[in-house]
Parts: structure tokens; sequence; C-alpha cells
């Protein structure tokens, strides 16, 4: 009942709520919030969904999807070329590929893990970019996602979206920048 999936009628019963998928995501948000040393944990979420949601976006992305995804790379290219860290462009692009995969439900949980991606991480990304090539390599897994999605190759997307992730993962745990916990 306080979730709001079923109602309590005094006298007449129990009732099953229409379900509405906002009433069930918002508490994740909150969760993600307040709850302390979960960096770790969104980075495994994020394998989970966006691995497969790179592999579903290559065969459902419209045309207008796939512009959507190269505006955020040209974005991320201009920020590249004047020393900024990017991170508005790389939500973009992620959230980019969430939309075009046409699953709402995908959409909304992306939504919420990768603003709280970004609020967490936005500090680390300077540490991150202490590395010269490291700017540079990103724009350019990015772009490799971005052209298998393009070429609608399943398998690809999913093996570089893979890639990225773990390659970005490895680089915060050896800046200790990822939570062990």
């Amino acid at each position: 009942e306080l979730m709001g999936l079923i109602e309590v009628r005094a006298g007449e019963g129990t009732y099953i709520r229409q379900v509405n998928i906002d009433a069930v995501i918002a508490p994740l948000a909150w969760m993600l919030f307040i709850e302390k040393d979960t960096d770790l944990e969104l980075y495994e979420v994020r394998k989970i969904l966006e691995v497969e949601a790179a592999g579903i976006a290559a065969e459902r992305a419209q045309e207008d999807e796939i512009r959507d995804l190269y505006e955020a790379l040209e974005v991320m290219r201009m920020d590249l070329d004047i020393d900024r860290l990017g991170e508005e462009a790389d939500h973009h692009f992620h959230f980019a590929i969430a939309r075009a995969t046409h699953n709402k439900i995908l959409i909304r949980l992306m939504n919420t893990i990768s603003d709280t991606m970004r609020k967490t991480l936005k500090s680390s990304r300077s540490k991150l970019y202490e590395d010269k090539d490291t700017p540079e390599r990103l724009y350019q897994e990015h772009f490799s996602i971005y052209e298998a999605i393009k070429e609608h190759d399943m398998k690809k997307a999913e093996q570089l979206m893979l890639g990225h992730l773990v390659g970005v993962e490895n680089q915060l745990a050896k800046y200790s920048l990822l939570n062990d916990k």
C-alpha cells in the first residue's frame, strides 16, 4: 500500500491499483540518493543494463536516434577541444542509447541511475583526466559504440559498451575512486 501497488478500502476489501512504473522506480531513486558507498554497485548495474541496451539500440535505433547519438559525440569533441570534462555530453550519449531501445522501463531506470552516476562521479572525472590520453580514448570508445549502433551490429555494440564500462571502472578503481563495498 505504501508503494502504491494496492489500495485498501475500509469495508470493501483490497484492490490492486493500476501500476505506475514511476511509483516503483521512485523509491530506487531515493535509495540511490541516500545510500552511501554504492559507486561500485552502480557500475555493476550499469554494466548489466547498458551492455544489453547497446545491443537493443543497435537493433532498434531509428535515424533520428542515431543522429542524437552523433550530436552528443560532436559536443563531446568540442568539450575535449577546449579542455572541458564533457560529463553532460557523456550523460546525453548514454541516455540516448537507452532511448533508442524504445523500452520505457529501461529508459526510466537509466535516467535514475545515470543521474546518480553523474553526481557521484563528476568529481572523479578530473582525476581520471589527469592521464592526458584518457579523454581521447574515452571519446574514441564512445565513437566506436556509436558506429556499431549505426551499423545495427548488436554483438559489436554490446562488446564495445562492456569494454568501455569495464575500462572506466578499472581506471576508477586504480585511482581508488570507487568504493570497495
